[in-house]
Parts: C-alpha cells; sequence; structure tokens
C-alpha cells in the first residue's frame, strides 16, 4: 500500500483526532485583526462620503494593481529560472559584477 493510500484509509477509517489546539494569544490576534478590519471599514465610509465616486474608483485601482503584482512578479521569476533563486538569475543575466 503507498503513503497516499494509507493516508486515505486512516481518514475514512476515522483513526486521526482533531486537536484543540487554539491557545489565548491565537485568540488575542484573531480579535485584533477583527478590531482592525472593522476600523478600516467605517473609516473607508467617510473618504467615499467626502470624495464621492472618485474614492471608490482610486480604491479599484489599487486593488486591481494589489492583485497584478504577485502574478506579474511570479512570471518574472519564472521567465529567469536558474539554480541558486531570482537574485542569482538576475545578476547572471545582467552582468552585474559582484560587489
Amino acid at each position: 500500500m503507498t503513503h497516499i493510500a494509507e493516508a486515505i484509509a486512516t481518514e475514512l477509517s476515522g483513526g486521526t483526532e482533531l486537536s484543540r489546539s487554539l491557545r489565548s494569544r491565537h485568540v488575542s490576534m484573531i480579535a485584533i485583526g477583527g478590531i482592525i478590519g472593522a476600523g478600516l471599514f467605517v473609516g473607508s465610509s467617510t473618504a467615499i462620503k467626502t470624495a464621492g465616486p472618485a474614492a471608490i474608483a482610486a480604491m479599484v485601482a489599487i486593488m486591481v494593481c494589489m492583485g497584478l503584482t504577485p502574478d506579474l512578479a511570479s512570471q518574472l521569476w519564472m521567465s529567469l529560472l536558474v539554480a541558486g533563486g531570482f537574485a542569482v538569475a538576475f545578476v547572471l543575466r545582467r552582468g552585474i559584477p559582484a560587489a
């Protein structure tokens, strides 16, 4: 039996138990994240009221840029594949002398 088949068999037989391992610091971080998110949501309503539709257009433009950045960066990294990582590939392709 392969490793994957054993893992599936264990899951189907109910041989594993969920662990309840959230500590108080984890719950605190979740609460802080909720407070910050709610504050940003309420704060943005003031900006939208003041600026009108321009604020919504600006937010959409920022969200598009934030969404495209990881995709464009990953395409750049994949175009420079060599052993050693992106920095090595960048230096080798550009012929930048070592400092």
